[in-house]
């Protein structure tokens, strides 16, 4: 009986030490791959412990997933946080049912996943292709995917979500050709320059048209700095650029009620922006993200702009940003 249950227990040891790997998702959508999850080919060394990837100059490291694949569809992206030597090459990712999805030089280390998500129902193979000698300190590894937003909006708000996003034959008065993949990050940790909405690239063909809409508001983490990129009209071409800043609330605000069509391509989070969260994204059909601004002490301003930076008078006509001598920066209309 004894060696009955010994050989049971050895059996459950060497199935769970040779188990596939599938990925588990917290409440914030993030799965953290740790090094001993990763398997490693002649040429490769993972030491767990120390945190580090060493390679001889080839050789791959990988996740051992199951044959059938895992279902990453709803993935947004995959992060090696790293430092020390660049010693991969590629990442090559393949899907039972659609066969190969990329091989990815430029995005080995940040893999943006919106983009197929139509490949990748089934993904049984992640592998990082060394082929530099060297070693490479693992920070971690973060897989993320969408978490579904219960944010409330208001009763002129409507959310922007993947939906308003398609492709078109034209940057202007184009046909609708439909839907194409849309990042949409909300409720995970985001750094400077991470994509909020729209595509990672700016294309000048794919774009949520928004016309009709007044404002562009962003609810997020107090301080936030966002690039909200429209009506590019060539391939890298030139756009519009608003750089909205959460105030204290976390309430960020495009107008864009003045321009003359209103295309938007892309959220991203400005360069010089802290790390933080996006928990709403929505469009208004109100202008009710600027409010007049009454100083009590009109004495403490020191100086008045208009939208093109050059001084005005204080009382000048329009929406004006007047600095106080505290240092703040308000925004007031003056009709």
């Amino acid at each position: 009986m004894k060696k009955i249950l010994s050989l049971c227990v050895a059996l459950l040891a060497a199935t769970q030490m040779f188990a596939s790997f599938v990925p588990k998702f917290g409440e914030n959508g993030k799965c953290t791959i740790s090094l001993s999850d990763l398997k490693a080919t002649d040429g490769v060394t993972i030491d767990a412990k120390a945190g580090t990837i060493t390679s001889d100059g080839k050789g791959e490291f990988y996740l051992d997933l199951p044959a059938e694949g895992v279902d990453l569809s709803a993935c947004t992206n995959l992060i090696v946080d790293h430092e020390g030597d660049d010693i991969v090459q590629l990442l090559l990712v393949e899907d039972a049912k659609s066969g190969k999805v990329g091989g990815f030089y430029s995005s080995k280390y940040n893999l943006d996943l919106t983009q197929y998500a139509d490949k990748t129902s089934a993904v049984n193979k992640m592998e990082w292709h060394c082929n530099v000698a060297g070693t490479m300190t693992v920070k971690s590894i973060t897989l993320t995917k969408k978490v579904e937003s219960h944010f409330q909006y208001k009763a002129d708000e409507i959310a922007l979500t993947e939906v308003f996003f398609h492709a078109w034959s034209a940057p202007t008065d184009g046909e609708d050709q439909g839907k194409v993949p849309c990042t949409l990050a909300l409720n995970q940790e985001l750094s400077a320059g991470d994509l909020v909405y729209g595509n990672v690239n700016v294309d000048y063909l794919q774009y949520a048209p928004l016309d009709g809409f007044k404002e562009i508001r962003i609810y997020g983490d107090p301080g936030l700095k966002y690039r909200v990129l429209l009506n590019r009209e060539t391939a890298g071409g030139k756009l519009v650029e608003l750089d909205p800043e959460g105030d204290e609330n976390g309430l960020a605000v495009c107008d864009i009620s003045s321009l003359p069509y209103v295309h938007l391509n892309a959220i991203k989070l400005a360069w010089g922006s802290s790390k933080g969260v996006v928990k709403g994204l929505c469009v208004s059909t109100t202008a009710t993200g600027i409010r007049e601004c009454h100083v009590a002490n009109e004495q403490d301003i020191i100086v008045s702009y208009n939208l093109a930076g050059q001084k005005v008078n204080r009382n000048a006509k329009g929406l004006i940003l007047q600095k106080t001598k505290d240092g703040k920066v308000i925004k007031r209309i003056v009709r």
